[in-house]
């Protein structure tokens, strides 16, 4: 049931991701069959001539995979991107993160890195209430 599986995998990846759906409908579009869905390939696959395969690499980004012919593999990441509007705020959240970092504890650790990421994000990203305000 190996198959079912992974057919049900693919659906609900479909479903849940978005840009996988448009990147699949374009590929589609282009007259090229869809690939075929694992979750993760086998070390035999680099064996075959020609192959199509799509594999999730860390949630919400995915790899396709393929080669036709004598061709070679081409390798492509599926992966959300920002409108412009989205861009501009992360340009903004990015560039007052930087201007703060600097009067952070220096981290030597990735655990420490990320309690002064998030202090950072959480002071650059809420508004503190005024005392008029309440």
């Amino acid at each position: 049931m190996v198959t079912v599986d992974r057919v049900k995998l693919f659906e609900k990846a479909v479903a849940t991701h978005p840009h996988l759906k448009a990147y699949l409908e374009k590929w589609q579009a282009e007259g090229n069959k869809l690939p075929d869905f694992y979750v993760q390939l086998q070390s035999d696959m680099a064996k075959l001539k020609e192959f199509n395969f799509l594999y999730p690499v860390q949630d919400p980004m995915f790899i396709h995979v393929h080669k036709f012919g004598i061709g070679g593999k081409k390798y492509v990441t599926i992966e959300p991107t920002m409108d412009e509007e989205t861009h501009e705020k992360y340009e903004e959240v990015l560039t007052a993160i930087l201007k703060e970092a600097p009067y952070e504890k220096a981290h030597e650790t990735k655990e420490e890195f990320v309690v002064v990421l998030e202090k950072l994000m959480r002071k650059v990203t809420t508004r503190e209430k005024s005392k008029v305000e309440g």
